[in-house]
């Protein structure tokens, strides 16, 4: 089943609580198009986590779950799963989120660096909340896990305020 999959850990490494006030069918589409939006952004990652190596940027690599396997998050699969979504509703979204580090040298060769992956769980809750778990699996999670999921409540908000809906709000935030 798109949206679903079978093997997601029960080890949860960080989670959000964010409240919502308009019908779940708004918020599932919503979902998707934030995480489409965000397929493929590259950005400058946060001072901090600079290296010697230059600025790195990160570039966001994002899959949606289809049983046993992910597909990438394109339109046509962003318009695939919102015609299942319409016909009947899911509780739990999963995604693959791939972030990609790269830097371009003073010699501007550009040098793959580091990698992290994490599965991320969009799980709807009692009316008007929803859950965000985030298992990182693979990588040197160079950007910590609240602040990924902080980026995904910022794409989430954007989309609401163009649709002219309510923000959501984050109620709680637990991991690092």
């Amino acid at each position: 089943m798109i949206g679903r999959y079978d093997g997601f850990p029960e080890i949860i490494q960080a989670k959000a609580s964010l409240t919502y006030s308009f019908p779940a069918q708004k918020l599932t589409p919503l979902i998707v198009e934030a995480l489409e939006e965000l397929n493929g952004v590259s950005e400058d990652i946060p001072q901090d986590l600079s290296s010697s190596l230059g600025r790195p940027r990160c570039k966001y690599e994002i899959g949606i779950a289809d049983r046993f396997y992910f597909n990438y998050l394109d339109g046509e699969e962003c318009k695939r799963l919102k015609k299942q979504l319409t016909r009947r509703s899911s509780k739990v979204l999963d995604f693959l989120v791939c972030i990609f580090y790269r830097s371009v040298g003073k010699d501007g060769k550009d040098t793959a660096l580091w990698s992290d992956w994490q599965y991320v769980r969009f799980l709807f809750k009692e009316l008007g909340r929803l859950e965000i778990n985030v298992h990182h699996f693979k990588g040197t999670r160079k950007i910590p896990l609240d602040v990924l999921i902080q980026r995904f409540v910022a794409y989430l908000n954007e989309r609401a305020t163009k649709r002219k809906l309510e923000a959501l709000k984050l109620i709680e935030l637990i991991g690092h």
